[in-house]
């Protein structure tokens, strides 16, 4: 490990098991999800990389994890301002530009007040659906773990990450669990609809 600019330690590989995560989750998407899902307007399959791309979406579950390594990782150098700042100046910007070239392609085809509506939802970041494009979950998901970071550094607890991290990882066990046990459940609904 080296220092990284921010002083906390940069662990070598993370940014390759991002990107294969990265990876992983656009073949999903691009080989399985895009004919499978009924969210899709223009579904086309690809039955030489469906085998391959189905399991792709467990790589948004380990990006989130990578990312709560990283997070913390830099969260224990900073400033609760420094961390803010760089997590806006990360985040916004690109979603402004992507969020604003799907609605100019949705636009195309109809434009309403809840096309609207989604549109601003997203380009703020605003943790509750539905956005723009439903991939947006994942964003909102990490600008609430943003949040929770943010207050720990604000309140100067950054010793209590472990727990914030123990805590997470139990409810998110306890929600998938819930999940299949209850798969037809109008509440566990609410938190994962994103269209």
């Amino acid at each position: 490990m080296v220092k990284s600019e921010a002083g906390s330690p940069y662990i070598y590989g993370v940014d390759a098991l991002r990107f294969v995560c990265a990876l992983m989750v656009t073949m999903f998407h691009l080989g399985f999800a895009s004919w499978a899902s009924p969210l899709y307007l223009r579904p086309y399959k690809m039955p030489l990389m469906e085998n391959i791309a189905q399991p792709g979406w467990v790589g948004v579950e380990l990006f989130f994890v990578i990312s709560g390594l990283v997070i913390v990782n830099s969260a224990a150098a900073a400033t609760a301002m420094s961390f803010l700042k760089g997590r806006i100046l990360r985040l916004y910007p690109a979603v402004w530009i992507c969020a604003s070239l799907t609605l100019i392609v949705i636009a195309t085809q109809d434009v309403n007040r809840r096309i609207i509506k989604n549109y601003l939802r997203s380009i703020t970041l605003y943790p509750g659906g539905p956005w723009i494009d439903g991939q947006y979950w994942t964003l909102a998901c990490e600008i609430c773990f943003y949040a929770l970071v943010f207050i720990i550094c604000a309140m100067g607890q950054k010793a209590r990450m472990p727990a914030l991290a123990l805590g997470l990882s139990l409810a998110s066990t306890v929600f998938i669990a819930l999940l299949y046990a209850l798969p037809d459940s109008d509440i566990l609904a609410i938190f994962t609809e994103t269209a």
